[in-house]
């Protein structure tokens, strides 16, 4: 395919009112755009961002949230002996040790090994919520879904690993997908929201064609919260804003963000955010460590769909998850 052009006004587009061409390809590069860049010019107020094909209108959105985010500086250099030196005095315990090992927990957070998750009908519950625990019967759909749900508006959460063990298998199959919670909507005029893409609830100029029919102030009524990225910068367009209010455990001043560069987003339908484990075959009887040196953090509104698949001929069969999480709070 052809390259295709990106053009932005260097004064109106960017937050700085200038461009560096090397840092923006990098933010590009380490954005959700998959697309190469071909070459960044800049001439007078105009920037054009070459690509080597023509971006998808996901990535385009993508593309408008890093150029709204690019500060206009020049590439960090380091000085290799302070790292070093922060590195030591952090890794430091009481007794003045080194002390050195890996881990991707967030500083703040306590590494948490849970078999359930979170009550719903009590935001500040850790714990008490679904078992992670499926069994297939004679007679069941061959296909079953069960949902984990978390308490993060108040108690910052990181998915790290999971642990599975299964009984009586015959080259069943699992998948662990994050999804958000469902905002559901109906069909409507004059209204301030849109439906894109068929799953994604984006704000309206009082034109929209549906109609929210959840109270979307709840902590699980609606509103998704996409995490920032280690870079900073929120790589998913996010349409809506919002303030969580700690005493009434309610949201409040909903407001659109057209532009995409807000917090939260809403889900007409069931869509997946992430899949990190896709058909894992399993067999007779067995235990998986699902090992992983990183973390995610999960946003407000994300849960966790654990998908059974059950192969033929029909038999019972059975399967339980722990995971470990890294949680601002355990209780």
């Amino acid at each position: 395919m052809a390259a295709t052009k990106y053009t932005f006004s260097i004064t109106q587009d960017f937050p700085n009112s200038k461009v560096v061409a090397d840092s923006l390809e990098l933010e590009i590069s380490e954005s959700a755009i998959t697309t190469a860049v071909d070459y960044i010019e800049t001439t007078g107020d105009t920037c054009d961002i070459w690509f080597k094909e023509a971006l998808s209108p996901t990535e385009e959105g993508y593309l408008q949230t890093v150029v709204s985010n690019h500060q206009g500086e020049y590439l960090d250099t380091y000085d290799k002996v302070m790292v070093v030196n922060e590195v030591a005095l952090a890794a430091t315990n009481r007794s003045h040790k080194v002390e050195v090992h890996e881990s991707s927990r967030v500083r703040g957070t306590t590494t948490y090994f849970t078999g359930a998750g979170d009550n719903v009908n009590d935001i500040t519950d850790v714990g008490n919520g679904e078992m992670f625990i499926l069994k297939h019967r004679v007679g069941d759909p061959f296909e079953q879904n069960l949902y984990i749900n978390f308490n993060i508006v108040e108690n910052e959460t990181w998915i790290h690993e999971g642990y599975v063990i299964w009984h009586h298998a015959q080259f069943d199959t699992i998948s662990f997908t994050i999804i958000p919670n469902v905002t559901p909507v109906t069909v409507a005029s004059g209204t301030y929201y849109n439906l894109y893409g068929g799953y994604l609830i984006v704000p309206a100029a009082g034109d929209g064609t549906i109609q929210i029919t959840s109270d979307i102030t709840e902590p699980h009524g609606g509103l998704v919260y996409i995490p920032i990225a280690e870079d900073g910068i929120r790589h998913t367009p996010a349409f809506w804003n919002a303030d969580w209010n700690t005493t009434t455990k309610k949201f409040e001043n909903i407001t659109a963000a057209p532009a995409g560069n807000g917090e939260y987003n809403m889900f007409a339908i069931e869509v997946p955010l992430g899949r990190f484990v896709n058909r894992l075959p399993l067999l007779d009887q067995g235990f998986q460590r699902m090992q992983s040196a990183d973390s995610d953090e999960l946003g407000q509104g994300m849960r966790l769909r654990a998908t059974l698949y059950t192969n033929e001929p029909d038999h019972d069969w059975e399967m339980a998850c722990m995971l470990t999480l890294h949680r601002a709070r355990t209780v």
